[in-house]
């Protein structure tokens, strides 16, 4: 008996077409064959369309889109508690949720490959009512997380100019950020730092590149506390060069929530997702938030 799959299509994600043409369709429903497809245009009502799709039985939810839709998905799944599996296509522009199941496996691979895949419950952090799944950042490293796409995107050559770009508005940010950090519930300030980081079950969990994994049932943090302008160059790079750990002004701990406080508004990243929040802000771990299907490495 095929499984049900129900597929989730936004036009106005990065690599989906505007206009939905019926060999769009076929070439998704072509690669999924071995289930009952189910197409569902999100073009009107957003929201709701999800809403009525995720509480319809389903084996599969597949999302045709980018990361801001698959996390919509997800956050509805998760609050009300619905028992499916969750596939985010690699259709949008940053796939950062996708490149952790998948790697650099392409729509077609991952839907053709897709009965052969196991199933993962991935801890979330949570943030007002929005998840995420690989990292969120507050102040000055946002910018540099930028950077670094820049030259995963462009090389490092061809990159300079947005390398260049986000560096700078990352020092800038720098000198004008002072985040306070409480963590789980506790009254009393544990760090007062430039910049936070957290990935939900590890940073060295989110950044493997083989099957996915769970990690630890814990938000991993990373504070970055640079005193001066040679030691904010020196992060820099080694940010770019994946040698952050290394570097004497950047510390990590783990917590189940951390309240981050600061001036007025707080620039935050959530899986590549930039928006500016109100101080102060509370993450939270939400334990085996989500079941997707990943693949075997």
């Amino acid at each position: 008996m095929k499984k049900s799959l129900a597929l989730l299509i936004n036009p106005g994600a990065g690599s989906v077409p505007a206009r939905i043409e019926d060999s769009f369709i076929d070439s998704l429903t072509q690669a999924a064959s071995w289930a009952d497809v189910e197409i569902q245009l999100l073009d009107t009502d957003f929201e709701q369309t999800i809403r009525d799709v995720c509480e319809q039985k389903r084996d599969i939810i597949a999302v045709a889109g980018g990361d801001g839709t698959a996390r919509s998905v997800c956050e509805i799944v998760a609050e009300r508690e619905i028992d499916c599996q969750i596939m985010p296509l690699p259709l949008g522009t940053a796939n950062i949720l996708p490149k952790r199941l998948y790697g650099d496996r392409d729509w077609r691979t991952v839907l053709e490959e897709a009965p052969s895949y196991h199933e993962v419950k991935l801890h979330a952090g949570g943030l007002d009512g929005k998840l995420f799944f690989v990292a969120a950042s507050v102040g000055f490293l946002t910018r540099f997380a930028e950077a670094r796409e820049a030259v995963r995107d462009d090389g490092l050559f061809g990159g300079l100019g947005g390398i260049w770009r986000h560096a700078s508005e990352g020092v800038e940010a720098m000198l004008s950020t002072r985040l306070s950090l409480y963590a789980d519930g506790a009254e009393r300030r544990f760090a007062k730092v430039r910049a936070v980081m957290l990935a939900p079950g590890g940073i060295d969990v989110v950044l493997e590149t083989g099957a996915a994994e769970a990690g630890r049932p814990k938000l991993e943090i990373v504070t970055a506390d640079p005193r001066h302008m040679s030691e904010v160059a020196s992060l820099g790079m080694s940010t770019l060069m994946q040698q952050w750990r290394d570097h004497p002004r950047i510390r990590s701990g783990w917590v189940e929530s951390l309240k981050v406080d600061g001036r007025d508004t707080l620039d935050v990243m959530l899986d590549g997702e930039p928006m500016h929040l109100k101080a102060p802000i509370e993450f939270k771990i939400k334990s085996e938030a989500v079941r997707f299907l990943a693949a075997n490495g």
